[in-house]
């Protein structure tokens, strides 16, 4: 089915750039590798706040993408029998927002790594981005899982 082809590319692009971010990051903090700093410190307050913000995003992005898609569902209502071309083209922004609210999570790790922390504070970061994104890879059971009424 090659109609769900741009969602898959833009999944690939994204799980991608998670581990890029990584990548980067230890090009940009150059040191020796050790995960020992990679735990946030509780007496740095704004790493406490990024962690708690990566763990909102990534409970956000559990449901507001099916309010997305239930909103798009509505406006389409007047279709009764919707073809799998369709699912594919009213999943499309449901599983964008998906995908990026996923990603931002290694973005915050980043943020912390520009913000003067070690290289390795991405790491956890990257590695509940990457994690997330493998589960939300947009397979035809979970676009059409967005609209079960269809």
């Amino acid at each position: 089915m090659a109609s769900d082809f741009v969602l898959k590319i833009i999944w690939g692009a994204l799980t991608a750039a998670t581990i890029l971010y990584a990548i980067i990051a230890f090009i940009l903090r150059p040191g020796p590798f050790s995960l020992e700093g990679a735990l946030p410190d509780p007496s740095r307050p704004y790493e406490l706040m990024f962690c708690f913000l990566a763990l909102a995003v990534l409970a956000a992005s559990m449901f507001i993408p099916k309010l997305v898609a239930a909103g798009v569902r509505r406006q389409f209502s007047n279709v009764l029998q919707p073809s799998y071309e369709d699912i594919v083209r009213w999943a499309n922004t449901p599983m964008i927002v998906l995908f990026a609210l996923r990603e931002s999570i290694a973005i915050y790790g980043f943020v912390l790594v520009m913000m003067g922390s070690p290289a390795a504070k991405i790491l956890p970061f990257a590695i509940v981005s990457f994690v997330a994104l493998l589960f939300s890879f947009p397979s035809a059971e979970r676009l059409k899982s967005l609209f079960p009424d269809s």
